[in-house]
């Protein structure tokens, strides 16, 4: 239904009652989106559009979920406030030439918390390529890690330190990325349940990643979180979706760096301590991850005492 701002929308289901599913409402002005008002049946959502002319600056989303098509009271609605929306605002920023340069989210929620800034997209930079980008990332993670494993002064024995893998094709951007420490009372407690599969339980960090013998730690480090953001960039759009080859070398020439370190003042270590990379969706093979991050006299000591299957090793 049209008129003098803007258009109304409304949804029915398929059924003989033809029940009302929605109402919406969208304001227009010189063919431009400035507004719209939607009610359904999972809360009322706002979306208002910012714009500088005709260039597009982006827009606020926000979300009252206490009023809804099934309790849609008039006096209800005429309380909703800002400040008690879940809000998300997406800001787009150009360069000198005109081009989108970047875009960002900020994540506020009506209880009063707030999630850090997220660079959503950036233009790559003039000059940079995957090689570079990837170079930058690796150095950068050498050095961050145990600056964060430092700060976090853990107290606890721990056999490994597991570096997830981010950027791959299921995650929805590149990040820092999440750091686990499993202790020695893990592994004992491992030992125990599963004597026949604790070579993967051991590593399986979706089995224990909430486990109270688990330190579980963040790198918070926006340039580096921007960095990984551009190489998924880079790698992701490519004609081919498993484009993560030099990622994935990446994060374990990162791995074999940090199993080069001296820990000793930074982590209390077992003597079998190792540093090797992860995927949590299990599509990546872990011995070679093992072989690629790992020095051949750790691995043999470790499938000799039984922690990881046996592999061929140079």
């Amino acid at each position: 239904m049209h008129e003098d701002g803007g258009f109304w929308c409304i949804y029915f289901g398929t059924g003989p009652d033809k029940a009302p599913l929605g109402v919406k409402w969208f304001e227009m002005k010189d063919g431009r989106w400035l507004r719209s008002l939607e009610i359904g049946h999972n809360g009322i959502h706002e979306f208002a559009l910012r714009w500088e002319a005709y260039r597009f600056l982006g827009y606020v989303w926000r979300i009252w979920e206490s009023v809804s098509v099934g309790k849609a009271r008039p006096s209800a609605v005429a309380k909703l406030r800002e400040q008690d929306a879940d809000q998300t605002v997406y800001s787009y920023s150009y360069a000198a030439d005109g081009e989108l340069e970047r875009v960002t989210e900020e994540r506020t929620f009506a209880d009063g918390d707030r999630l850090p800034i997220e660079v959503k997209y950036q233009r790559i930079p003039k000059g940079a390529d995957l090689k570079s980008l990837l170079q930058e990332a690796e150095d950068m993670l050498v050095a961050e890690i145990p600056k964060t494993i430092r700060a976090a002064k853990a107290r606890q024995t721990v056999y490994g330190l597991l570096v997830q893998f981010t950027g791959v094709d299921t995650d929805p951007d590149g990040f820092a990325p999440p750091l686990f420490l499993p202790t020695e009372d893990l592994r004992r407690r491992l030992l125990e349940q599963h004597p026949r599969d604790a070579t993967w339980y051991l590593w399986a960090v979706a089995e224990w990643d909430n486990d109270p013998d688990v330190v579980a730690l963040a790198c918070k480090n926006s340039t580096l979180d921007e960095k990984l953001h551009l190489i998924f960039q880079l790698t992701i759009t490519q004609p081919s979706r498993t484009n993560y080859g030099p990622v994935r070398k990446m994060f374990q020439r990162v791995c074999a760096r940090l199993n080069a370190l001296d820990w000793k003042g930074v982590l209390k270590t077992t003597d079998d301590f190792i540093v090797v990379p992860f995927d949590t969706h299990g599509e990546m093979d872990l011995s070679a991850d093992l072989k690629a991050s790992v020095p051949a006299e750790k691995l043999r000591l470790l499938i000799d005492r039984g922690r990881i299957g046996r592999m061929k090793l140079k």
